[in-house]
């Protein structure tokens, strides 16, 4: 009975510590946050971005970004099947999470420096 008392005690009187706890989470977050832009900042040439601007198509823009955004429900599914495969999923793994991380990692990704190295030599194949 005692040892009831002690967990509902604790259930009971929440830990002063939690909200200082969120906020250092907070915190550390947004100070990784503002070190990637700083050297995302780093890595690009300004005049080169503005200079680029007026050659872009837009109308391409707005349909590779249609693209994009389309396709990430589609990935989440596939990635919801493959965690159900595992037997990863339980309750907290939703189907909106499912496109929450899957929209964090198309954020993130990376091509390789391979795929424009084969871009450059399937448009020599073409055009020959």
């Amino acid at each position: 009975m005692s040892t009831s008392a002690a967990g509902d005690l604790g259930a009971a009187n929440p830990s002063h510590h939690g909200g200082a706890k969120k906020l250092a989470i907070v915190a550390a977050k947004l100070v990784v946050t503002v070190a990637c832009f700083w050297h995302l900042w780093r890595q690009i040439d300004v005049s080169q971005v503005v200079s680029a601007v007026p050659l872009l198509d837009f109308r391409w823009v707005a349909f590779a970004t249609l693209v994009i955004v389309l396709e990430i429900p589609l990935l989440a599914q596939r990635w919801g099947n493959v965690v159900a495969a595992l037997a990863a999923r339980n309750e907290r793994m939703t189907h909106i999470v499912m496109i929450a991380i899957t929209a964090i990692g198309q954020f993130f990704v990376r091509p390789n420096d391979d795929d424009g190295e084969q871009v450059d030599e399937a448009s020599e194949r073409c055009r020959q």
